[in-house]
């Protein structure tokens, strides 16, 4: 992780523990039941690479945009159960919410950038696990 993600990370009080990048790769999606990206690019890849996942594979700011719109339903108490049913909610919502530019749905890469980039990544990704968690935890 980058110094610039890991600052973002302490100022919002999240622990920062030693995290290495991986390449996602069919075997590791096998298993998941929810694939969150940061980029459609990404999310393409995954689709491409393990169909199934067509209805379980979303951009953050996607998944947390549909949801907005999602009924008020009660969640499972299981956490994979819940997962489950929550990329069921946000895949049910994909055809009545009027989606705007993709583009908007990606959060910026600010790899190699400067510090306004990883500031404009904070402010993109913020909002969009605050609203998952709310969800998730109503």
């Amino acid at each position: 992780m980058s110094p610039e993600a890991a600052s973002r990370l302490q100022a919002l009080g999240v622990p920062v523990t030693p995290h290495k990048a991986r390449q996602l790769t069919s075997q590791l999606l096998a298993d998941t039941d929810l694939v969150l990206c940061m980029a459609r690019e990404h999310r393409h890849w995954v689709v491409e690479h393990s169909p199934g996942h067509l209805r379980r594979a979303f951009t953050l700011r996607e998944i947390a945009t549909l949801l907005e719109h999602a009924p008020d339903v009660a969640l499972p108490r299981d956490p994979a159960d819940r997962l489950l049913r929550l990329s069921a909610l946000a895949a049910a919502a994909r055809p009545a919410v009027r989606m705007r530019d993709p583009r908007t749905y990606e959060v910026a890469d600010p790899f190699g950038r400067d510090d306004r980039a990883f500031d404009l990544m904070s402010d993109e990704i913020v909002p969009a696990v605050d609203s998952l968690v709310s969800f998730l935890t109503r």
